[in-house]
């Protein structure tokens, strides 16, 4: 009589350990999918903060490269306009 006794309450328990069991492992295959997904965008920001990085360098260089036209053209602009000074010059004199 007592095994009779034991067996459903053995059936019992141990289908809630399987329901458990079922359950725990729903949420290990969930938490493995967000630590893919956390992981793939920390891989993502890397990357932009790599672009990011070579934006800036690329800027810098172009910055560089604005300021050398500038200050040629500002110095052909004093070239020019010294030589508009000096036709002017001897354009009055010879007038």
């Amino acid at each position: 009589m007592l095994g009779k006794v034991l067996l459903p309450t053995y059936n019992k328990l141990y289908m809630k350990d399987y329901h458990v069991a079922v359950l725990l492992e729903d949420l290990n295959s969930k938490f493995d999918a967000v630590t893919e997904l956390v992981t793939g965008v920390a891989k993502d920001v890397s990357v932009v903060k790599t672009d990011l990085a070579e934006a800036k360098t690329d800027l810098g260089e172009v910055k560089d490269t604005v300021r050398t036209i500038k200050a040629a053209v500002t110095d052909q602009t004093h070239e020019l306009k010294d030589h508009d000074k000096r036709l002017r010059h001897l354009e009055h004199k010879a007038a």
